[in-house]
């Protein structure tokens, strides 16, 4: 197996999967799992592309897609008790409520 190489451009997302990537390389497994939040206040295409913009800049991010029909955020993300937790806190600094989607 080759070693990874760090990627030149594409922002947090890359990043992720570059660290990712030399974790697998070095023999560690790492949990990826997704997380999917209703969002309360998003009402526009610019609370969905401030939702996501916020997201990605978490180092446990790897990806984040907003639904404004959903009002809801799918992210992808490192494994750990409370990145919850911190997705969420992301989420209220941007004005927006946030719940996980099977909690009422």
């Amino acid at each position: 197996m080759k070693a990874p190489t760090q990627p030149i451009a594409g922002g947090r997302a890359s990043s992720f999967i570059f660290h990712l990537s030399s974790l697998l390389f070095l023999g560690y497994f790492v949990w990826v799992t997704t997380t999917v939040l209703k969002i309360d206040g998003m009402n526009c295409g610019n609370c969905e592309r401030s939702i996501v913009k916020a997201l990605e800049l978490l180092p446990e991010v790897s990806s984040a897609v907003a639904s404004l029909e959903e009002s809801q955020v799918r992210v992808e993300h490192g494994a750990g008790a409370p990145v919850t937790d911190i997705l969420i806190s992301t989420i209220e600094g941007e004005g927006y409520g946030a719940r996980i989607a099977d909690a009422r």
